[in-house]
Parts: C-alpha cells; structure tokens; sequence
C-alpha cells in the first residue's frame, strides 16, 4: 500500500492546493520501504485521484482540505487524514502508529476562519 501526503519540500503543506509535491510512501508490513516525490503540476482533482488509485495510495496526509476535495477522495475510498504539520514522514509514521494500534481520529468542521476549508481529521467521516 501506498501512502500520499501533500508537500512543500519535505513537509507536509499548509494547503492541499497549494502542495509543491506528493510525497509516496510505500508501506510493507507496516513499514515504510521506499518513498518518492512527485511534482505537482495543477493535475485536476479527478486526474489526481486516478493517479493515486493507480498506484495503490490508501490515504491522503495533508494539513488543510477543502471539504469538496476530501469528500471526493473519501468516495475513492482513499482516506484523509487533515490537520497534519511538520515532516512528512514523520506525519507518515504517526499515522502508521495510530493506524497499527487501532486509535480512530475523528473529524472536525469547526474551522471559522474559512469554512470552505474547515476539514480537519480523517477516517472519512463526513
């Protein structure tokens, strides 16, 4: 399986859509083995989750979502997980830890400043 996150340089971007890089996490037994960034080039959000479906991705790391787009990705069944920051592989290895023990994130929608990108938490609760 594979895990995404949204990148600028080596952490995990801000934004979704103002992501520099998706950052790939091959994960083998719960262990990460390999890891490649892939530029983000203004692909269209369908063309984004075709991408990811075809490269086996289970999750989506990132720090802010638009609801729309992470309700796409949840259709897709591939999981967000928001309200994420700092190194990207360490977000990876958190939700790896989170993910092996069995503790479930909840979402929250409670963001006043933008409401139209007030999606932070994961599993996909919408």
């Amino acid at each position: 399986m594979r895990i995404a996150v949204a990148c600028t340089g080596l952490d995990v971007a801000y934004r979704f859509d103002y992501s520099e890089n998706f950052t790939l996490y091959t994960v083998t037994n719960g262990i990460i083995v390999e890891c490649q960034s892939i530029p983000f080039q203004a692909l269209s959000q369908t063309d984004v989750v075709d991408f990811f479906k075809s490269m086996d991705v289970v999750a989506l790391i990132c720090n802010t979502i638009n609801i729309n787009h992470a309700r796409v990705f949840c259709a897709a069944d591939i999981e967000v997980v928001a309200a994420v920051s700092g190194n990207a592989r360490a977000a990876v290895e958190g939700y790896l830890t989170k993910t092996l023990i069995g503790a479930d994130e909840m979402c929250h929608g409670d963001d006043e400043e933008d409401p139209a990108y007030a999606y932070s938490g994961s599993s996909c609760h919408l």
